[in-house]
This record gives C-alpha cells, structure tokens and sequence, in this order.
C-alpha cells in the first residue's frame, strides 16, 4: 500500500501532465491552468507555441512549424517537447523565476521506472525544485472524486483519459490495488478514423471521430449516422450513412479493455474492500466521464454501479492539490 505522510514544506504546484492536457493547480486556488498538451516548434526547435495557441496553429498548418504531443499513453514520449511544455505552463503562472517551485506531480500506476524518471526529469527541467514529490495518478484522482480515502472502507476510482485507463480500490490514505491499459478515448476515435478511411475511403476531419463514437453507446442505438469528411480519391466532400452497428464493433475492443482495467482491480483487492466497493460501486473520472453512455456501458461491464462526480475532467489536478501538504510518496526500488 503507498500510504500519505506530512510534509513540513509543501510544495507550491501541483501538476497534471496529461496526455491530452497539462493542468496546473494550487492548494489555495485550486486549478489554475488547462491547456492542450501540444507544442510547436520552429526549424531550429525553439518553442513558438503551446497549449490552445498551438492547436489554432496546426489547424491553420503554416510551413516551417512542426508540432508534438509530447506524452502519449499518459507517458513521456517526447522529452525536449514535454520540459518546454510545462516551462511555458510554468510562465502562464508566474511559477518561474529566481525561485524554484516545489510541486507535487501525478503518475500513471502503470509507469516503468524509466517512464516515472522520465516525468521527474521533465518536469524538474522545465523549472521545479528538485527532487520533486510524485503521486500515483488513481489515488490523486480518488482524492479529486471526493472519495473517503483515509476510511478504512474500499473506495475505487476508474480514470478514462484520451491515453491510458487506469483503476485503483483504495483505503486507509493509499492505493491498495490497482490496474491499467494503454487504452482512452483517443484510441477509441482512431479506431473509428481509421476505418472510415479504409472501410469507406473517407477522411473525417479532426475531432470527428470523438464526435462520433459516443452516439454508439445511446440507449437502443440503431439506424444510421451520418458522416461527413474528404474523400480519399477525389479529394471533394462528401458525407454518407453508416450504421451504428458498423461502429459499433468497431469500438467493442477498447470499451472491453477499460471495463477489463476495473474488473482486474477489483479481483486484486482483499475481499473486504472489494465487498466494500461492490455495494457502492466506483467513480468514473476523466474525459471518459464526459462522454454520453460510457458510464452506463462500463456499469454494464463490470457489474457496479458508476457514478460521475461533480468535476470529473480535473480530479487528478485538484486530487494533487489537495495533497500539496499531505502528500502519497512513491517508494524507490
């Protein structure tokens, strides 16, 4: 179990390095910043834009720029992109200067070492102090869901984000089991571009697939939908029914494997917590939380009840927050 202890400095950020987002949030203020986890760069790698600036400029394609996602699967990919982005979060926030911030930054629970060390050093190099006190994402966003946490009582969060699913049962201030995939909403709507292109010869345009693949899940979904997008031969608009079914199965595989990331942490927990958390089910948090059905469907999936709390999209940043002076350290090996 990673269990909270008190810190008698506390840090003064915490930070959500998120596939789809970086988030920032104080104890005092809460979330403070939100913005796209997107940056780019000019021939010589020299940062022009990040966050919401920087997708108005891809959608826009200017020549010369080349932009990066620096995380994917809730992990660095990218180190150089992932230090410019939260150094450039940092200056939205006047956390830099003279004085290096302390913070307290989210990990996936499934991170290697090496992905672990890989968040450290970016967000220590973007200008935080060293070393830099990290929490395992499940617990921080149990925290932000409201969860009773420090009860001796099962609780369990299920975190769908656009990257990674991750699960945890949780009791006595720590995570006593958990589970994860490389699975979210993002790979849910590249599914779904992709077979349209290769299915039907039709490029959707950006944010459309995310658009699309909720109405899947309705209540009794049938019929047709219509798609609209570039036709891959002549390059003209075009738009054309396709059924609901067809998508469908197209999602089924991911949509299993977020309900299958629930279900392994539940077995992986003593038999009282998961007692616990059969009789009150498990709050569904993360951009997943806001999609239509998914909830409904994950219920059906893992047979527990699902609730979405008030804030769902920022309960990894507001859960950290919260822990800026009581904070979940992870053990080294």
């Amino acid at each position: 179990m990673i269990g909270l202890r008190a810190r008698s400095s506390a840090p003064d950020l915490a930070i959500d390095l998120g596939t789809a987002n970086v988030r920032l949030a104080t104890a005092r203020s809460g979330l403070v910043l939100d913005q796209p986890s997107l940056v780019a760069r000019d021939g010589r790698g020299s940062l022009v834009a990040a966050g919401h600036e920087a997708v108005h400029l891809a959608r826009h394609s200017p020549s010369g720029l080349s932009f990066t996602a620096p995380l994917a699967g809730g992990v660095v990919v990218d180190l150089d992109a992932a230090v410019a982005l939260v150094h450039w979060a940092l200056r939205q926030v006047a956390a830099t200067g003279r004085r290096r911030p302390h913070a307290v930054a989210s990990v996936p629970v499934g991170a290697t070492e090496v992905e672990r060390r890989a968040l450290e050093t970016a967000i220590v190099s973007a200008g935080t102090r060293s070393p830099l006190t990290v929490v395992e994402e499940p617990l921080s966003a149990a925290i932000g869901a409201g969860l009773a946490v420090a009860d001796p009582y099962g609780s369990m969060v299920l975190d769908v984000g656009a990257g990674i699913t991750e699960a945890a049962v949780v009791a006595e201030g720590g995570v006593v089991a958990s589970s994860s995939a490389r699975v979210g909403c993002r790979a849910v709507a590249g599914l779904v571009a992709r077979h349209m292109s290769r299915r039907h010869g039709l490029t959707l345009r950006p944010g459309a697939a995310q658009r699309i693949w909720p109405r899947t899940l309705a209540p009794g979904a049938g019929g047709g939908l219509t798609v609209e997008g570039c036709d891959v031969r002549s390059g003209q608009f075009r738009a054309l029914e396709v059924g609901c079914e067809e998508l469908a199965a197209v999602v089924q595989t991911p949509l299993h494997a977020m309900a299958t990331v629930a279900r392994e942490a539940l077995e992986r927990a003593p038999i009282d917590l998961a007692a616990d958390v059969a009789g009150q089910g498990l709050a569904l948090v993360g951009g997943g939380a806001r999609v239509p059905g998914l909830g409904a469907h994950l219920s059906a999936g893992t047979a527990l009840p699902v609730r979405v709390p008030p804030d769902p999209l920022h309960a990894v940043a507001t859960g950290s927050a919260a822990c800026l002076r009581q904070v979940a350290v992870l053990p080294r090996p």
